[in-house]
């Protein structure tokens, strides 16, 4: 019979914490969701005129948070060529149907303001609890 060597070095052993489920953060979803809209807005959004939707998209990737993708669109008015909306849209994670607020409303300079300002993000993640709560209720 061999003989078992029982001589650990416990110098080399480590005692990490085991990795948590690395679950981004919903805000920062949407805070990332904000500052992309943002550069695209300044870019592609005219002063005057008519212009494609711009539509910026995310995945939910916070077990906590009953939504799918999430997603801000900026888009023309019909009736004034200076006018445009900006929405948030929020899919069920189940079968794609998809609820939408206004977040802001106004000339390009308004809309680019609404998502610099500062508590954007946690007046998006109160409309998408509304949402979430909603899609509850809703069975769907």
């Amino acid at each position: 019979m061999k003989e078992i060597n029982n001589n650990t070095n416990i110098q080399k052993l480590s005692f990490e914490q085991i990795p948590q489920d690395k679950t981004e953060d919903f805000k920062d979803t949407l805070s990332t969701l904000q500052d992309n809209m943002l550069k695209r807005c300044e870019l592609e959004v005219p002063e005057y005129g008519d212009f494609a939707r711009v539509k910026e998209t995310l995945a939910n990737n916070d077990e906590k948070i009953y939504a799918g993708d999430v997603s801000l669109i900026c888009e023309p008015a019909e009736d004034n060529p200076k006018k445009r909306y900006l929405m948030y849209n929020q899919q069920n994670p189940q079968n794609r149907k998809g609820l939408s607020c206004l977040v802001a409303s106004g000339e390009k300079q308004d809309i680019i303001d609404a998502l610099k300002d500062k508590d954007f993000v946690n007046s998006l993640k109160l409309d998408s609890d509304r949402m979430s709560e909603k899609m509850h209720d809703m069975k769907w």
